[in-house]
């Protein structure tokens, strides 16, 4: 990190849109916000937020409604809330299935919500929730960012609430990773304090509540360099792709072909044609003395200055006059317009289509098989003012390289400025993503063709991988004939924006194909939509999101999502039976960068004080004096063979009476293996006891001898390889503050490791975490010692170890109950 951090520059008011609609960074009918945080990792124009937030609710029980905004496109990747003593998770299913089991919860008589998700808030009924009660929102979701004007990317999340307030308690953070490549613009709306990592990554923290200013929490960064630059971010199944055009540019000096295609149908009538019309002439004026273009207005009939032909700046005025005596009238036939185009010859050089329209277009699905049939000779930009058309316009578009935008007739203007600005200096064209080691999934790509790369105009896709290679891109620049191609080497990221990301573009664009399709094709896209979803628990159209109650596993409320994929849960009478616990105070969430906070277990007799030496740079912690000290050299030995034993232990090991044994066959081969070496260590180190502290495991080695080739531990818990009871010792206890810390980061990995295991069900994921959870359970074995209450606690986590190794379904969701039981304990 750099010693001083810096401040962004902050945007003006006309650069900071808002988002909040008055709900701030979530709100709580009934309830009082009391501290929220949010997390934020940014990589190219992937965004993952993460929210958590905190309420306490009046005195009168009252149903009670989460709600936040959110921004276009977001889609909700995770939803958990703890409610007076109770949890509520949120699993993905699939639609009809979620809603039979909504139906069926309501015809026994217990209680079940079914709320939906707009399209920009999300809304979630919580039932009714007791007064004088604390709520704790954790939720997650993933934002696909697009470039604004000037090549901005620019990311929102709402502050405001109704009476225009901040809140009084709110943390924020956010990580922008650089894959080497610093923007080139970086400004927000609020002071901050910014720092830069080894690698490049940025952190940008939010200023403390007192210092914000009554708006909106707005990010803007360009992504450019003096040259056209790549980043590839690298995750361990998922990537995603940037291609940035340089930060300065200049008109191709051949000029460019423009065709301006412009609906003039009834739909037009009105505010519509007249910002059609203002921005042609707009647009015409920005053109360069080398550049030709063509209007054909269309409704059934086609009709134009000059006979629609290209044609160069000394038919400006014509065209200017021509277009001020347009009237709306008839119905649009853009099948027709782009089947006549398909006629056109070539110019002998790249043109761009240029599409305004308000029409409806019925005959969408057919629009798009002839342009997947017969492709457009030139590159597409839409302009719809109606969102009927966007979908159609989206996906046709994208088949032709280029991009499709909705606008209302107030903005038309200064986004045609911008794209003829940016159309008029091309940097690279017929861009191609070529394997070079990655593992590509060729039908994985989103987009499937990537546009051409033009000034201010990132270029970015994702998609999935199966190996730890590179990529190359193929391109061609302006006016040359020849392919070049560059390498793209890896950036490796652990964003789960890659992974949701690309879920989310994936899912958005077989939503439009199912949209567009025959009822006959309709079913296989709903169980695709349904099954990508489901593995990536990224929510969809074909899915919905059942919030179970981890307490009472017949209660189910069920989120409906109008726009949104799914996960199916296993079926609540397959779950273990819940352990009891011994209290069910339920503590708050923890901030995003700490551990979770838990209360203070009773104090075991104080550990015997330990005498603190130095031997030959190394520090001791001995419990007797000692004639001859460990050198440098044999405690190297030592550890060497400590983490071969480790390593001996990384397959199934049962916990219990079946360890003990698989753990003597394994000392036997060990003892075999080490003899000479073992035997010169104890030698040199008779009666020798240290304690050595590592970050991921603590290990003891004790005295040496042919018996004892050294003693580590699963955690902090003491097991001698090749013990033999009542000859091997082990020096120096562990506090119990310790091992309930190291527990809960073991905890820590267990969940994370079983989340991988829900999106991707495969034995792949499987064996990570059943050693996580045998570590988990040795520190646990070690407490119980102490805490013999924790007896039941343990004894059900080795049954669910031993369903995980008969690989039993049901204990996916067994294992989370059994977390969130040790969350819920606090200690």
């Amino acid at each position: 990190m750099e010693a001083a951090a810096r401040a962004l520059d902050l945007l003006g008011d006309a650069e900071c849109p808002s988002i909040s609609r008055g709900l701030g960074p979530g709100t709580l009918s009934g309830g009082e916000l009391l501290d929220a945080s949010v997390r934020v990792w940014i990589s190219g124009t992937l965004a993952w937020v993460e929210s958590t937030a905190r309420y306490t609710t009046g005195p009168g029980a009252t149903p009670s409604t989460y709600r936040l905004a959110f921004p276009p496109g977001a889609r909700l990747s995770r939803f958990r809330a703890q409610v007076a003593g109770k949890v509520l998770e949120g699993r993905l299913q699939d639609r009809s299935r979620a809603m039979q089991a909504y139906q069926a919860v309501l015809a026994k008589g217990q209680p079940a919500t079914l709320t939906e998700q707009s399209v920009d808030s999300l809304e979630i009924n919580l039932g009714a929730v007791p007064p004088a009660s604390e709520v704790a929102i954790n939720l997650t979701y993933v934002e696909a960012l697009q470039p604004q004007s000037g090549g901005d990317l620019v990311f929102h999340f709402p502050l405001l609430d109704q009476a225009g307030k901040l809140p009084g308690n709110f943390q924020m953070v956010t990580v922008l990773e650089t894959a080497g490549v610093p923007p080139a613009r970086l400004a927000a709306s609020q002071p901050t304090a910014t720092q830069s990592s080894q690698r490049g990554d940025l952190r940008i923290e939010l200023a403390r509540p007192t210092e914000l200013k009554p708006r909106d929490f707005t990010l803007r960064f360009r992504l450019g360099a003096e040259q056209p630059r790549v980043q590839l971010f690298a995750g361990e199944q998922h990537f995603h792709v940037g291609i940035l055009p340089p930060k300065n540019t200049v008109p191709s000096p051949a000029g460019v072909d423009v065709v301006f295609l412009l609906d003039r149908s009834q739909a037009m009538a009105g505010a519509n044609l007249e910002g059609a019309r203002q921005a042609l002439t707009q647009a015409l004026g920005i053109l360069g003395e080398r550049d030709r273009f063509a209007i054909w207005a269309y409704n059934e009939q086609l009709a134009g200055p000059s006979g629609g032909r290209l044609t160069g700046p000394s038919e400006r005025p014509a065209a200017l006059e021509w277009l001020k005596t347009l009237a709306p009238a008839g119905t649009a036939d853009l099948a027709k317009v782009l089947e006549q185009l398909r006629a056109v010859p070539g110019t002998g050089r790249t043109f761009w289509l240029v599409l305004i329209t308000g029409s409806t277009l019925p005959n969408g699905g057919e629009i798009i098989k002839a342009a997947q049939a017969r492709p457009l000779p030139g590159r597409l930009y839409a302009f719809s003012l109606s969102g009927e058309n966007q979908v159609v316009l989206s996906r046709l578009s994208e088949q032709c390289r280029g991009h499709a935008f909705q606008v209302n007739a107030d903005q038309v203007k200064d986004a045609v400025e911008r794209l003829i600005g940016s159309l008029r200096q091309p940097v690279a064209f017929e861009l191609e993503l070529q394997d070079q080691g990655l593992g590509l999934v060729p039908e994985s790509l989103v987009p499937a063709h990537l546009s051409d790369l033009l000034a201010q105009r990132p270029v970015s896709a994702a998609g999935r991988k199966t190996g730890q290679g590179a990529l190359s891109l193929q391109l061609k620049l302006p006016h040359e004939t020849a392919v070049r191609t560059a390498k793209i080497a890896p950036f490796p990221s652990k964003n789960p924006a890659l992974a949701a990301g690309w879920a989310s573009l994936r899912l958005a664009r077989l939503e439009e194909q199912r949209q567009l399709a025959a009822p006959s094709d309709q079913t296989g896209l709903t169980q695709e939509l349904s099954e990508i979803s489901v593995q990536s628990g990224v929510l969809s159209l074909a899915t919905a999101l059942v919030l179970l109650d981890l307490q009472n596993v017949a209660h189910l409320h069920v989120l409906r999502d109008a726009s949104q994929p799914q996960v199916t849960p296993l079926t609540p009478a397959n779950l273990p039976a819940r352990p009891a616990a011994e209290t069910t105070k339920l503590p708050p969430l923890p901030p995003l960068d700490e551990k979770p906070r838990v209360e203070p277990a009773p104090a075991p007799p104080a550990p015997k004080p330990l005498e603190v030496r130095r031997d030959r740079g190394l520090t001791a912690k001995t419990g007797v004096n000692t004639s001859n000290r460990l050198t440098a050299k044999s405690q190297g030995g030592a550890k060497k063979i400590a983490e071969g034993a480790k390593a001996q232990f990384t397959r199934q090991k049962p916990p219990g009476s079946d360890r003990a044994k698989i753990e003597g066959e394994q000392a036997a081969k060990i003892r075999d293996k080490h003899k000479d070496k073992l035997d010169s260590i104890n030698k040199e180190t008779p009666e020798v006891r240290r304690l050595i502290q590592d970050d991921s495991m603590t290990r003891v080695t004790g005295e040496i001898d042919p018996a004892f080739e050294s003693v580590w531990t699963f955690g902090t818990q003491a097991a001698a390889v090749g013990h033999v009871p009542g000859r091997t010792t082990v020096s120096g206890a562990v506090e119990p503050k310790n091992l309930r810390q190291q527990f809960l980061e073991r905890l820590d990995g267990v969940e994370q490791k079983l989340d991988r295991l829900r999106r991707q069900p495969s034995r792949t994921h499987a064996e990570p975490l059943a050693e996580e959870l045998y570590y988990s359970l040795g520190v646990l074995e070690e407490a119980c010692k102490s805490y013999p209450n924790l007896e039941p606690m343990l004894q059900s986590g080795q049954d669910l170890y031993r369903a995980l190794l008969n690989a039993n379904p049901a204990v996916i969701d067994g294992l989370q109950n059994w977390i969130d039981q040790w969350r819920s304990m606090g200690s």
